[in-house]
């Protein structure tokens, strides 16, 4: 038989945990534009890793706790399964694209990761700044930025073809 944990340990797991979910249920709130795909796995193999363990040893936990934090996890377990199936069911399954992932930055910001040859070739078929915000699906101070930090140059007019556009985006998948 194995001894039942210290109240203390009981009181920090149970800090941890409701720590975690909360952390999962603030992001499932967020405005879907504030989301960041990334983080929902985070978030739910975090909260997976926790169910796990707490399975491994909830019999040292006292009966009523056990049970609350046990469904404490499995809830926000829930919830974050149902987020990511209507992300899932909105994008029709397909894969965030390339130009959609973030790096952390020496001080804990992220910063979006853009596809600078595909902006550059973007940018040279003379498409607009807001033209180029859409398909990269990303801000209009965003583009500015890298433009101007990566020296990528404005044209004056576009000669850019629906074709050439499709072209673009099927090598923007692709990657």
């Amino acid at each position: 038989m194995q001894h039942p944990f210290p109240n203390d340990y009981c009181r920090l797991v149970q800090q941890q945990i409701e720590g975690n979910v909360g952390l999962a249920m603030t992001y499932v709130h967020l405005a879907p534009y504030l989301r960041d795909p990334l983080d929902l796995e985070i978030h739910h193999t975090t909260l997976s890793n926790l169910l796990i363990d707490f399975h491994r040893q909830q019999l040292r936990f006292p009966v009523d706790l056990a049970r609350r934090l046990g469904i404490c996890l499995r809830n926000g377990l829930d919830q974050l399964d149902m987020l990511q199936n209507q992300m899932r069911d909105l994008t029709d399954g397909a894969p965030t694209p390339p130009s959609r992932t973030w790096e952390l930055l020496p001080r804990g910001g992220r910063r979006l990761v853009l596809d600078i040859e595909l902006l550059a070739q973007l940018a040279d078929h003379g498409m607009e700044d807001k033209e180029i915000m859409r398909f990269l699906h990303c801000g209009l101070n965003t583009i500015k930025r890298r433009r101007k930090e990566y020296g990528i140059k404005k044209r004056d007019y576009a000669d850019l073809t629906d074709d050439d556009l499709l072209e673009v985006g099927s090598k923007a998948r692709s990657c």
